[in-house]
């Protein structure tokens, strides 16, 4: 992720509590002050993947809106086109 978007950090907050909610789901919460179990090979399996299904799109769609608005401030901002279109929005 090219960082001209600003949003790098929120989507690594947004990427642990996900896996956090996912985890939990799968395994169950934390146990607090008793030893935990480990959990099964499977269940672990399952819960990353679903949280790769789950942040996958979402970390492209971020990737792809970062590296137009680098697009845009590298080359647009000169542009008359550009200018106007922003003095519309």
């Amino acid at each position: 992720m090219v960082p001209f978007y600003g949003q790098g950090m929120n989507c690594g907050f947004e990427d642990v509590l996900i896996l956090d909610e996912i985890l939990t789901k799968h395994l169950g919460p934390p146990s607090g002050a008793e030893q935990p179990g480990r959990p099964s090979p499977a269940a672990l399996e399952a819960a990353l993947a679903e949280y790769s299904a789950t942040r996958g799109p979402d970390a492209a769609a971020m990737c792809d809106l970062a590296l137009h608005n680098y697009i845009e401030m590298r080359s647009s901002v000169t542009k008359r086109s550009y200018l106007v279109r922003k003095t519309v929005e």
